[in-house]
């Protein structure tokens, strides 16, 4: 027997209950530490991650992440070759440790709503938890400051595996109702825009607003939230009702 809408909708998807009670964004223990036993290469790597983040790309020497690192400046060179290439390895490497982080937050979620909820809030307390070495990803474009071709063709492909993820929630949400029907790879990149620039603002701008992490949540959430929070019979009639195949 057919449900009315009254009765599909009879218990509200409510896109703000998680923000009511919303913790606060702080920073965990660990994160840019690194063991005291540490090999030289990492070290080095942690070290790179820091200068770049700090000073960019262009105002960081080979010279200033050994002396970082406290290694000799030619160790530098004998593990990764170029500023370039130490430029793109550290990046890819953050870029691991976070897809790490987020999809392990997101590997128990019962919705596509509640995965992408735990995949920003996972991804802004990485940022936190890692203050000196994150900003590699974001205080130059590795887009603008390489020179080949083919090193912006494997970042670009490094940077889709985090819209990916953020699809692949999208995707999942409208399928099971707890998202809104939207154009999921549009949305994606909107969304990551949103999430960057929170991070962004947070770290390389003179602007401080208190709860803006909580706050770029509580936006996305309501961004791309049912609020009718619609099971999939009731998203499948919404599909094609239209087509007056059903009433």
């Amino acid at each position: 027997m057919k449900r009315s809408q009254n009765e599909t909708s009879n218990a509200p998807f409510e896109p703000d209950a998680s923000a009511r009670e919303m913790e606060p964004f702080v920073p965990s223990a660990g994160g840019d530490a690194v063991s005291g036993g540490a090999g030289k290469k990492e070290r080095i790597l942690r070290a790179a991650q820091a200068m770049f983040g700090r000073h960019g790309f262009a105002n960081t020497t080979m010279k200033m992440i050994a002396e970082e690192a406290g290694v000799a400046f030619g160790l530098v060179a004998h593990h990764f070759g170029g500023k370039e290439n130490l430029f793109i390895t550290a990046g890819f490497d953050m870029i691991g440790r976070l897809l790490t982080r987020v999809r392990e937050e997101a590997s128990d979620a019962e919705s596509g709503y509640d995965a992408l909820t735990q995949f920003i809030r996972a991804y802004l307390r990485f940022t936190l938890d890692n203050p000196e070495t994150f900003p590699v990803l974001i205080r130059c474009s590795p887009f603008g400051e390489l020179g080949g071709e083919d090193h912006k063709a494997l970042v670009a492909e490094k940077f889709d595996l985090i819209f990916d993820e953020i699809a692949a929630h999208l995707k999942r949400g409208m399928d099971d109702g707890s998202i809104r029907l939207l154009p999921v790879r549009k949305t994606a990149l909107l969304l990551y825009g949103n999430i960057l620039t929170a991070v962004r603002t947070h770290f390389i701008t003179p602007y401080k607003f208190a709860g803006l992490y909580e706050e770029t949540l509580r936006y996305v959430q309501h961004a791309v939230a049912n609020p009718e929070g619609l099971g999939r019979e009731a998203v499948f009639r919404r599909k094609f009702q239209h087509l007056s195949l059903i009433d």
